[in-house]
């Protein structure tokens, strides 16, 4: 029996100045009210709650659960937030500036305007928002939203 991997219809890249692993988790957590399980971002997503309570639903903060997706990280922790995009090359280092969010279907325009507007705001100013640990600032520079096609090949499988 072949078990694919989970796989997000739609991914939405956020691009920044900056490298997005100092903040990705805290960015989506702030723009959709969708946090990994951990406290620190739960508090981070409480600010979506406060500003849209129409979209808070309980057990997972927010409606956005309906178009947010979990995928597993690099450590196989189910996240709702990742980072990719084009890597930039600093000195030695390949750098991956973009915030990513996992998307279970296409959300509408107003929706990617909203999640796009409210990580300029976290990103101008972090420490307003969550003062558990240094975010540093970063400027965006606009998002991408890309559909995901998946070409499985059975033969490509191991044994």
């Amino acid at each position: 029996m072949i078990v694919e991997p989970p796989c997000p219809s739609y991914i939405y890249l956020i691009d920044t100045d900056q490298y997005a692993g100092n903040f990705e988790r805290e960015v989506v957590a702030y723009a959709t009210g969708c946090a990994s399980s951990e406290d620190r971002y739960a508090v981070v997503a409480g600010h979506y709650r406060t500003a849209f309570p129409e979209d808070y639903r309980g057990r997972y903060n927010s409606i956005m659960y309906d178009v947010v997706a979990e995928m597993p990280d690099y450590q196989g922790f189910m996240c709702v937030a990742g980072i990719g995009g084009t890597p930039v090359q600093v000195g030695q280092e390949t750098q991956h500036r973009s915030v990513v969010i996992y998307l279970v279907r296409r959300p509408s325009d107003e929706l990617l305007r909203r999640w796009l507007d409210r990580a300029r705001e976290y990103l101008d100013d972090p420490q307003k928002y969550d003062s558990h640990e240094f975010v540093p600032r970063a400027t965006v520079f606009g998002a991408r939203l890309l559909r995901v096609e998946r070409v499985f090949h059975p033969e490509w499988a191991a044994a």
